[in-house]
């Protein structure tokens, strides 16, 4: 038995629609592989950068830390140096006083 022309232009039309699917969905597929590679190309490069930028705020940390040091050890040594200004100011005073003591007396 002969099939109808339509049933086979009808099988045909079928057949061509899905290949075209086929093809669309496979172009589609490949496009996203590239997308992905690039993607994943990106990746170490983006891991160096923020590496680079971690060690960056490491080592500003670091110095941080050092200034804060730094400026507590100024702030001490400047405390010292008051104190020993305080002591030889009064020291000279009271030479004074006693060298005048002395002359009066």
């Amino acid at each position: 038995m002969k099939k109808p022309s339509c049933i086979g232009s009808a099988s045909r039309s079928l057949r061509w629609s899905w290949s075209k699917k086929l093809i669309d969905k496979d172009r589609d597929l490949a496009c996203k592989d590239v997308v992905i590679a690039e993607h994943q190309r990106c990746v170490p490069e983006s891991q160096e950068a923020l590496g680079a930028e971690k060690q960056r705020g490491d080592s500003l940390e670091i110095d941080l830390v050092a200034e804060r040091v730094k400026a507590k050890t100024a702030e001490e040594a400047h405390k010292v140096s008051q104190v020993a200004l305080t002591v030889a100011v009064s020291a000279y005073v009271y030479r004074f006083r006693q060298s005048r003591i002395v002359a009066i007396g």
